[in-house]
């Protein structure tokens, strides 16, 4: 009984979902309808973008193949940036080459660690551009596909107020926005408070209102450049970009990137620098040079694992450099729990028991107690096979990090080969 509950429930959240993105496709066809053509095409292209990205792969797990994909938006947990303060500088953490060993005040005086929204917060026209280094399974790729998602919904940013006896509300930052610019009249309400209010708590000092960006990162178009694709893993023509989107995309009206990078509305997150061999890079460099030339107020965000260019790579154009951070221990707890939330979930609409709550829970104690495993689980990738291997383990792990590692690989090998019927190990040799 509570385990038929239990899937109603899962099956009833899943019908919300659904009845919540046919309203947003009613919304946006009645744009549609009063809309000319790019801007048409622009709603369209956004869709798009968020439906060809907003997946996630639960790798590891012995459920249906079609079961396994999830909404990325559902199972992201921000990363925390080192940013440079200057252009010029690379962060110092990274020049050490070893993003597992924290950084020294020293090593961090040229540099700030924010949330990787706050960063893309203070990207403004003439300013838009950020380089990320990010060791393997840092979770470049899927940072860059989150940041799509966001910008295609144009999901709104939250404000923080203020306010006296260390009290505080957040708002939409749209909405703030909107009451920012008519502060002297009469303003929409904020969290029920009207604009009189506000304005009279803040003339007499009992409220600080931060000054909004008009040119948020969330407000810009979205073109995800996954150099691993291009053909020759080259940077394609700014017309070319929406056809990297994939299915779902139709052709754009005459002009309609130009236009959009030329009133500075561009959003352009190229991934991937690693995977360009090294004798085509330069032509990477030759290609954001066109570009930020003829788009100056457009965002440029480019992603690299760390050793793969050198310092101030990018410096030449204005681009201030980020490093991603390992995830800190909260990070990693709220990461294994959305994991086996997103997994419980799976399994409960393939018909199996979907209560993981056991499992992980044993598992965050099992990291906790092991100081030779945990270090392994702040990096996304690895923090989500090891959940994969706990689980189908019956909830335990190996001792040791090279244990951990070769049941990790071992585990992706014979999951491959069940699946797939392809990789064949006979031709090689035992180690």
């Amino acid at each position: 009984m509570v385990e038929s509950l239990r899937r109603l429930r899962q099956l009833d959240d899943n019908v919300e979902k659904v009845l919540q993105q046919l309203a947003r496709v009613t919304q946006a066809v009645q744009r549609l309808a009063e809309a000319g053509d790019p801007q048409r095409f622009e709603i369209e292209f956004r869709q798009a973008v968020a439906a060809n990205l907003d997946y996630i792969e639960l790798f590891g797990i012995t459920i249906p193949r079609e079961l396994r994909r999830f909404q990325l938006t559902d199972a992201f947990v921000s990363l925390n940036l080192q940013r440079s303060l200057t252009p010029t500088k690379y962060p110092a953490r990274s020049k050490k080459r070893q993003p597992e060993s924290p950084a020294t005040d020293e090593d961090q005086s040229d540099s700030e660690l924010l949330s990787c929204e706050a960063v893309l917060e203070r990207l403004r026209p003439g300013e838009g551009r950020l380089l990320i280094r990010g060791a393997a399974g840092s979770g470049k790729t899927t940072l860059m596909r989150w940041v799509a998602i966001q910008v295609a919904g144009m999901t709104p940013s939250r404000i923080r107020i203020s306010l006296p006896n260390d009290a505080a509300f957040e708002t939409d930052s749209r909405l703030y926005r909107d009451w920012h610019r008519g502060r002297q009249g009469n303003g929409p309400e904020i969290q029920g408070f009207s604009a009189e209010i506000l304005n009279e708590m803040a003339n007499d000092g009992d409220i600080h209102f931060p000054e909004p960006n008009p040119h948020s990162w969330r407000d810009q178009v979205p073109f995800v450049v996954l150099l691993r694709h291009c053909p020759g893993r080259k940077l394609p023509l700014a017309e070319d970009f929406p056809k990297l989107i994939g299915e779902g995309v139709g052709t754009p009206p005459d002009d309609w990137v130009r236009t959009i990078l030329k009133e500075g509305r561009g959003l352009v997150l190229i991934d991937g620098v690693d995977e360009v061999p090294l004798d085509h890079r330069q032509e990477v460099v030759r290609g954001l040079e066109q570009l930020t030339k003829h788009y100056p107020d457009s965002y440029f965000v480019v992603t690299t694992r760390p050793e793969a260019v050198p310092d101030g790579w990018l410096a030449h154009l204005n681009f201030r450099e980020a490093h991603i951070n390992p995830m800190g221990s909260a990070d990693v707890e709220q990461f294994i729990r959305r994991w086996h939330d997103i997994a419980g979930r799976n399994l409960t609409v393939a018909g199996k028991s979907g209560d993981l709550s056991d499992k992980r829970q044993r598992l965050l104690d099992q990291l906790d107690e092991n100081d030779a495993l945990r270090p392994l689980s702040t990096y996304p990738l690895l923090c989500g096979s090891i959940c994969a291997l706990h689980l189908d383990r019956s909830g335990t792990l190996p001792e040791t990090q090279n244990a951990l590692c070769e049941a990790m690989c071992d585990s992706r090998l014979h999951h491959r080969e069940r699946e797939q019927q392809e990789l064949k190990l006979e031709p090689f040799p035992a180690a």
